[in-house]
C-alpha cells in the first residue's frame, strides 16, 4: 500500500506501474511498446540496477539489439559475493551474445559460469543446450 505523504511509495508505485504496463506490452508482441516503456523506465531510474537490467533485457528481447546489450552490460558492476546478480548478469550477456550472431562466445560464457557455480551446472548446461 502507500502511505499518505510518502512520495517514495507514489515512486515505487509510478516503477511498478510502468514495470507492468512493459511486461503487458510484451505480452501482447508489442515489442515496440515494451521496449519504449523498459527505455523511459531506465531513463527516470538510472541509479536502480535492476531497471538497468530490465532495459538491457529489453534491449536483448524487444529490439534484438545484442550488441548495444553487450555495450551496456560492460557498464554495470557486480561484486564477487553477489551470486544473484552475476548470474543474472551472465545469463543476460550469454542471451546478448546469441542475439548478437556470437553463439560460441555465449556458450564459453556460459561453461565459465558453470565452472564458477557447480550447482548451476543443469541450468547452465540447459540454456547452452538451447544456443543454436
Amino acid at each position: 500500500g502507500i502511505r499518505h505523504g510518502d512520495s517514495a511509495d507514489v515512486t515505487r508505485l509510478y516503477l511498478a506501474g510502468l514495470y507492468q504496463s512493459a511486461q503487458q506490452a510484451r505480452a501482447q508482441h508489442d515489442s515496440a511498446r515494451a521496449a519504449q516503456l523498459f527505455s523511459d523506465l531506465a531513463r527516470q531510474f538510472p541509479a536502480d540496477t535492476n531497471v538497468r537490467l530490465l532495459a538491457i533485457e529489453s534491449l536483448i528481447r524487444d529490439q534484438r539489439k545484442g550488441r548495444e546489450a553487450l555495450a551496456a552490460l560492460s557498464g554495470i558492476e557486480v561484486r564477487p559475493d553477489d551470486r544473484r546478480l552475476r548470474l543474472r548478469v551472465a545469463f543476460l550477456r550469454a542471451d546478448a551474445y546469441v542475439v548478437a550472431g556470437q553463439p560460441d562466445a555465449a556458450r564459453s560464457s556460459l561453461q565459465q559460469l558453470a565452472r564458477d557455480f557447480p550447482d548451476m551446472q543443469q541450468r547452465i548446461e540447459a540454456r547452452i543446450a538451447q544456443i543454436k
